[in-house]
């Protein structure tokens, strides 16, 4: 009987160990699940970095080693807790630390309604620490200030342009009003001197046709004489044959005198129309001021 029993107690010892050690072995003593994030750079991430899900500690790195180096790229083996329920389209986030010290990884949850299975991969990327962020950031607004400085630069040189060529256009109008001053008396005289041209020429004019009308009037008058002095001439050469050479004589020396009148009142009708062919015409303008017409 004590023999049975010492046997019963071998037996199930014996399964004891062997169950234990089964169960080791396969994982279902281990608390934890194991995950592997594969990433091209883990910079900040060491073993014993907390992994966190929401922000919530949910297990540890527990290896980190590489598969490739052209390019490069790692595996980061996480312990989840088990229980832990991770999407099949979560990703790993690894966030170096913000002072010294290791890094993290932070698993962020998909939209998958499947759950990831142990020992499944998680794509996973390297986040910019807050230091590296910053600098670039600072890098960023440094060449953001050295534009705007070059476009400061370039709006100076642009007011400096304005400037001048606004005191250029001021010093134009006080040369032009200057030259404006300067011959304004010219040009008044000269005005003056045009209209005192117009009157001379109207009056001169008004002489002409009073001239004209009287030479038609003296014209009349010669032609009157002649036709008197030829009929004078006939009754003197019928009652005084013997003075008919005298007559003679001095009717030709009248007709002379008449002839030469009518020429000189052609003559003074030319002149007369020559004076009204240039009062007709229009007044020829005023010489410039410095011209050599101008000129003392």
């Amino acid at each position: 009987m004590q023999r049975n029993a010492v046997v019963v107690l071998f037996l199930v010892t014996t399964f004891g160990f062997v169950g234990v050690a089964v169960a080791a072995r396969v994982g279902w003593t281990d608390p934890t699940e194991t995950h592997v994030v594969t990433c091209p750079n883990v910079t900040g991430v060491e073993v014993g970095a907390p992994v966190t899900l929401a922000g919530f500690p949910v297990g540890q790195v527990q290896e980190v080693r590489p598969t490739a180096w052209a390019p490069p790229r790692f595996e980061v083996h996480v312990a989840v807790e088990r229980g832990v329920v991770i999407a099949a389209d979560a990703r790993a986030e690894l966030e170096p630390a913000l002072v010294g010290g290791g890094g993290s990884v932070r698993l962020v949850q998909g939209t998958s309604s499947e759950r990831l299975l142990p020992g499944a991969p998680i794509p996973g990327g390297r986040v910019q620490s807050l230091p590296e962020r910053a600098g670039r950031t600072l890098d960023n607004m440094d060449g953001t200030m050295r534009r705007s400085g070059a476009s400061f630069e370039k709006l100076d040189r642009a007011l400096d342009a304005t400037t001048q060529a606004a005191d250029e256009v001021r010093l134009g109008a006080a040369e032009g009003r200057a030259a404006l001053d300067a011959v304004r008396p010219d040009l008044q005289r000269g005005a003056a001197g045009l209209a005192s041209a117009m009157e001379r020429a109207t009056a001169a004019s008004t002489r002409a046709e009073a001239l004209l009308a009287e030479e038609g009037e003296v014209a009349l008058t010669l032609r009157q004489a002649r036709s008197e002095l030829a009929a004078a001439g006939e009754l003197m050469a019928d009652y005084e044959p013997e003075r008919s050479a005298f007559m003679a004589d001095t009717l030709t020396e009248l007709n002379t005198l008449l002839a030469e009148s009518a020429r000189l009142a052609t003559r003074f009708r030319e002149q007369k129309l020559l004076m009204l062919v240039k009062r007709d015409e229009a007044p020829a303008p005023a010489p410039a001021v410095g011209s050599p017409e101008t000129a003392p």
